[in-house]
Formats: structure tokens, sequence, C-alpha cells
């Protein structure tokens, strides 16, 4: 079964839940908690760093956490704000994916470090009662 599949079977059940956020400070960008009583899946993380800077200088590192401990580091430098000055916007996709959470615990995205860099960040998952297999069974016709 494929990812977006996958995810559709769990929109449709009502159990996807997403967060997005923009941060040009060190802060947290996004977070997702799992609800009580629930477990809270990762399906997918990904931010944008956008350079605010017209010269060279823009860095960012930004860092996916399970419950507080970072699981995955991005250190990106960008050069200028257009594309004759070089990368000034990139996307990265975290590679964790998966990875459990439990009741009121959270998946974040936050910037450790950062030189005039906005980021827009985005995760999605899905919940189950906790202790529920998060197994689905597709049927094809």
């Amino acid at each position: 079964m494929s990812d977006i599949l996958f995810m559709s079977v769990k929109e449709h059940a009502a159990k996807k839940v997403s967060a997005t956020g923009t941060a040009s400070t060190v802060t947290n960008v996004c977070t997702l908690t799992a609800s009580s009583g629930k477990d809270l899946y990762l399906a997918s993380a990904q931010f944008t760093a956008k350079s605010t800077s017209s010269g060279v200088g823009a860095a960012v590192v930004v860092v996916l956490k399970l419950n507080g401990s970072t699981v995955e580091t991005h250190d990106i430098k960008l050069a200028g704000t257009s594309d004759s000055e070089g990368e000034f916007n990139k996307t990265i996709k975290f590679n964790h994916k998966g990875d459990k959470v439990t009741t009121t615990q959270t998946i974040t995205i936050d910037i450790t470090s950062v030189t005039t860099v906005t980021v827009n960040g985005q995760i999605e998952g899905f919940e189950e009662d906790t202790g529920v297999s998060p197994f689905v069974i597709a049927e094809f016709q």
C-alpha cells in the first residue's frame, strides 16, 4: 500500500492530524501533541528555509524532535534573495517516518540557530487509541 493511500485511509477515519508554522528566530516552528489516550505516529515532516537577506550569510539549523529528543538535524546555508544571487529557498523533507509518541508527548520542528532565514514547517501524522495497531487492511477490487 502506498503512503498516499495509507494516509487517505487514516484521513477518512478522522485519524489524520497536522500542524504548520512559521518562524525566523530560535524557537519552535510547529508542534503536534498526542491526544490523551492516543498514540501519535509521524507520517511526514518537512520545512522550507527562505533567505531574508540580500547578500550571503543566511543560515539556519532546523531539528526534528520526538518528545524533546532530537532525532534529525539539518544545517542549511543560503545565499541572497533571488535566483541570480544563488540558492535562496530550499525545502527539506525529514527522513523519519513511523516514529511514535504516546499520550500528551510531542513531535516538533525547532530552529536552534538562525541568521536572516524564515522557516515554514509542516508535520503530518495520525492517531490511534493507545496500544492499538496502526495496521490497515486494504481491499482492492
